[in-house]
């Protein structure tokens, strides 16, 4: 599905075009960061940093990577 016209696409993709690799670069990790954020506060209180790191892996690689990777965290 798509639901963008035409027009705001094109000046989308010009916007984006502009942009310097560190400036692509910043507002991925700023995306990335804020994705992150998001996952660590829906997670119960009181998980070890072990397990929070963990649980945030899995949210965002399940079925990307194998159980043993999960268990290598």
């Amino acid at each position: 599905m798509n639901d963008t016209s035409a027009d705001v696409e094109a000046r989308a993709a010009s916007f984006h075009d502009a942009l310097t690799p560190h400036e692509r670069w910043r507002i991925c990790s700023a995306m990335f960061e804020t994705a992150r954020a998001i996952i660590v506060s829906s997670l119960p209180a009181g998980l070890s940093a072990a397990d929070k790191a963990v649980a945030v892996a899995r949210r965002f690689y399940e079925g990307e990577i194998s159980e043993a990777a999960f268990q290598a965290i």
